[in-house]
């Protein structure tokens, strides 16, 4: 539900000109550059520190959103179930 608000928020509306709420609330167009496609899957970087010499230097997870007090992607590991927040720097799969 968060994932389709934030979207939504970003999206024009015709009562206001064409503007989107983000912009009516900041003063300026929204970046939808980071947008993914929702339940898709994706590979988050794991850190040197949290892995071993012959381990693999991803995981693969699954895109579920956003998060609401950082720039970054939502993602769950689908074997632990463990929720994991990546920022922007790093990048997802392209779809």
């Amino acid at each position: 539900m968060m994932c389709a608000a934030y979207v939504i928020n970003r999206l024009p509306l015709s009562p206001n000109n064409m503007k989107t709420p983000y912009e009516l609330m900041f003063g300026e167009k929204p970046s939808v550059k980071h947008f993914k496609v929702f339940g898709s899957i994706c590979y988050v970087h794991v850190p040197d520190s949290r892995r071993g010499k012959l381990d693999a230097k991803a995981k693969k997870c699954i895109f579920i959103g956003y998060d609401e007090r950082k720039k970054g992607w939502k993602c769950m590991d689908p074997i632990t179930h463990n929720f994991v927040v990546w920022w922007w720097r790093y990048k997802l799969a392209r779809i």
